[in-house]
């Protein structure tokens, strides 16, 4: 095998390992997955072009990605040796992975809570969990059969540990309770003895590395030592003044540390009891202690957003990380540290010099658990959003693609040359390279949407100071600042010939203003918020759709109201003028898409529609989805005609019109995993019959929350994790 084919063939089961969930369900979607495959590997340079309609144009990754695989589930933790992984869900699954690829190897159900808590004993044969259902159950790690299940919790189950030698488990719950089991034969576990010694629940618990001693942490400040073997206290450690969050034994089992909400980390002579010294330095909860190099440095991480290091014989603070810490955990060969926090990240640092070494981005929700597996080449992390990853952190380090916060609205300049998004702050790109020609800020976050004015000259931005803002496209300089009013900015529109602007703010109002004018019109009449605004295409007319369940007309000029269209039964979400300006759309979450006349003020047709629905250049039909069917509604007659689309049975989330074709680009969410969102294109021939297919569906670890399309052959997709993808997409090609 030559190196060309070997890195291929490595590449191949990278690719598979991350996409095995699509494979699984819709084979067919992986075709478009090539196009994501990073740019400098041999797997994209001989298939990266095989589904042919697009390019990854700015915002791919050049080497891959250190995830090896995504899963499912919200806890995990490695087998001791390794080669196995386990994770558990909010739905009381737990299922069995392979360590090394993340390929799936059982499915154990038996709970039927949430899993809180999993652990392999030391020998990987057994895997204990413990669930909201009050139970810890057992399974057999070979077959994934359930060995048996102990009883005897009043509460949840939270936290669970396995003696170093196999042969004791502890159970804790928010009941306060802890208790011991026999971990070696599962067919005869019994408890040796329950603890009720807390008025609150335990919140860590460690075995001495001889598995004679328990320690365990609880929200009454103390830390309790216990018999290993015959689950006697054996003493109540004293001197925190608040809830303890963290106890671990040293390597020689010679100490015991203590981290509290109290800011203090406490070390302890694990044979005696006694206060060997107290560190202070944090300013806030310490989270998490761990010890380093063999038990002669220990680690604190604290809500304070800082990482200290001590020296465990004296207790001299030898050095302060500042990131986004929380909680930390270290690697076993002792050279890496992983820190998570409320963030949906991981990140990596240097345990020898404090360096940060990278970041893990890809979950979309916060971290719940973070562990090295033993070999310490690899990392797993669990999440509130139901996804187990796997990491390579032996991974070269990568040229980062821009990552910023959750991207909330993208709009492309009418020639297609410039691209505006808004995450937390304002970002101006070439809208066909992707190259950032500005980074803008205001004074707060930005508010979607943004918006071109029709010359493409200059944009305006809504902030939650309940400012407008009006840039200039070709300088990036702020060119006006709107009047301030009462309330956040929600959302802004631009008069075709630029002369007014109108804004949404807090509790129903719309304000109309220009450039010159000295006074603002305030429109009102809506008696609960307002969703959206959209001028008419001469200008003359506004219109705005409210959670009043009320369509708005007013003067686009003096702020008047024409008239109150009123027809929905729900709150209404969007509104957009016909090309020639005779009618109007709006959508609503009634499930409904009405077109109205604009003259009259009169309903032409109802058809079903959300949340999307755009005129034909010429105005003659209007084109609503809703759910698995495209609604085509004559605008002169009312004629409604229902095309189903067939294979393609996800909700449409948001839909942009390709500027001056019969062509829209659709965003679909299946929300449910492995396939989460992908685009759609509809087209409206000449001969007046719609088509449609899918474009393409995107990675897991790829949730698009935004979408624009340029004239020039371009879509721009913002994800929850703050990536920017701009596609060269050969739109002549799709249909």
């Amino acid at each position: 095998m030559t190196d060309v084919t070997r890195g291929i063939f490595q590449d191949g089961c990278r690719f598979i390992g991350l996409n095995i969930g699509i494979i699984k369900v819709a084979a067919g979607h992986v075709l478009s997955a090539f196009a994501f495959v990073p740019q400098d590997t041999g797997l994209y340079r001989t298939y990266g072009g095989l589904q042919g309609s697009f390019t990854v144009v700015s915002g791919y990754e050049r080497l891959w990605d250190p995830t090896i695989s995504v899963m499912t589930g919200r806890i995990v933790t490695f087998s001791g040796d390794g080669t196995k992984l386990a994770s558990g869900s909010a739905n009381g699954s737990m299922r069995l992975w392979d360590g090394q690829t993340g390929a799936e190897l059982a499915v154990l159900r038996g709970h039927t809570g949430y899993i809180n808590s999993a652990m392999f004993s030391p020998d990987g044969a057994r895997l204990a969990s413990g669930s909201d259902d009050k139970t810890v159950r057992l399974w057999d790690c070979q077959t994934g059969a359930e060995l048996i299940v102990l009883q005897g919790h009043t509460d949840r189950v939270h936290l669970l540990a396995f003696s170093p030698d196999g042969t004791k488990l502890v159970s804790a719950s928010k009941g306060g309770t802890m208790r011991l089991w026999d971990g070696q034969t599962g067919a005869k576990f019994f408890i040796l003895q329950e603890y009720s010694g807390w008025t609150t629940w335990v919140n860590s618990v460690a075995f001495s590395p001889d598995s004679t001693k328990l320690a365990s942490a609880s929200n009454d400040g103390t830390v309790r030592l216990w018999d290993g073997q015959t689950g006697s206290e054996i003493a109540v450690l004293r001197g925190h003044s608040s809830s303890v969050n963290s106890v671990v034994f040293s390597q020689d089992g010679r100490k015991l540390a203590s981290g509290s909400d109290d800011g203090t980390v406490r070390l302890w002579n694990s044979q005696t009891g006694a206060e060997v010294t107290v560190l202070r330095g944090h300013s806030k909860s310490v989270n998490t202690v761990v010890f380093l190099q063999c038990h002669a440095k220990l680690a604190s991480a604290s809500s304070d957003q800082t990482m200290r290091v001590w020296d465990a014989q004296t207790g001299a603070n030898i050095s302060v990380l500042k990131g986004n810490w929380f909680t930390v955990v270290v690697s076993p060969d002792g050279t890496k540290l992983a820190s998570r926090s409320d963030a949906p990240t991981v990140r990596l640092w240097d345990s020898q010099t404090g360096a940060e070494i990278t970041v893990l981005h890809g979950h979309s929700g916060w971290l719940n658990s973070v562990m090295f597996s033993p070999d310490s080449t690899k990392l797993v992390s669990a999440s509130n959003d139901e996804t187990v990853r796997l990491w390579d952190v032996q991974t070269p380090t990568r040229t980062p693609v821009f990552r910023g916060t959750k991207i909330h609205s993208m709009v492309f300049s009418p020639d297609g040359t410039k691209l505006a998004f808004s995450s937390d702050t304002l970002r101006l790109w070439d809208g066909q390279t992707g190259a950032e020609i500005a980074l803008l800020y205001g004074n707060s976050a930005c508010i979607n949407p943004l918006m071109f004015s029709s010359d493409g000259t200059k944009f305006a931005s809504a902030y939650s100071d309940g400012i407008v803002r009006l840039w200039d496209a070709q300088t990036a300089a702020e060119v006006l600042r709107g009047p301030r009013l009462i309330g956040k900015a929600y959302s802004v529109a631009i008069s075709p010939d630029g002369r007014k602007l109108a804004s949404v703010i807090d509790g129903g109002y719309v304000g109309l203003w220009g450039p010159t004018d000295t006074k603002v019109a305030v429109l009102q009449g809506h008696s609960d918020w307002v969703i959206a605004v959209s001028f008419s295409p001469n200008g003359t007319k506004l219109a705005t759709a409210s959670r009043d369940r009320t369509v708005r007309l007013w003067n686009g000029q003096t702020g008047a109201e024409i008239a109150v269209l009123i027809g929905h039964s729900d709150w209404v979400c969007s509104v957009v003028f016909s090309p020639d300006g005779n009618k109007l759309a709006s959508t609503s979450f009634d499930k409904t898409a009405r077109l109205w006349d604009v003259q009259t003020g009169a309903t032409i047709a109802s058809c079903p529609g959300l949340p999307f629905a755009a005129f034909t250049l010429d105005s003659s039909r209007l084109i609503s989805l809703y759910e698995h069917h495209i609604y085509q509604v004559d605008t002169t007659t009312g004629d409604t005609l229902s095309i189903p689309l067939g294979l393609i049975t996800y909700p449409p989330i948001e839909g942009v019109q390709v500027p001056n074709l019969n062509l829209w680009v659709i965003r679909v969410d299946r929300k449910q995993r492995p396939l989460n969102t992908g685009l759609l294109v509809v087209k409206f021939d000449k001969d007046g019959v719609l088509r449609f297919r899918p474009l393409c569906w995107f990675p897991p670890d790829l949730t698009a929350t935004s979408l624009a399309v340029s004239s020039l052959s371009r879509i721009a997709v913002g994800y929850q994790n703050g990536r920017v993808l701009l596609l060269d997409v050969d739109f002549s090609s799709l249909l």
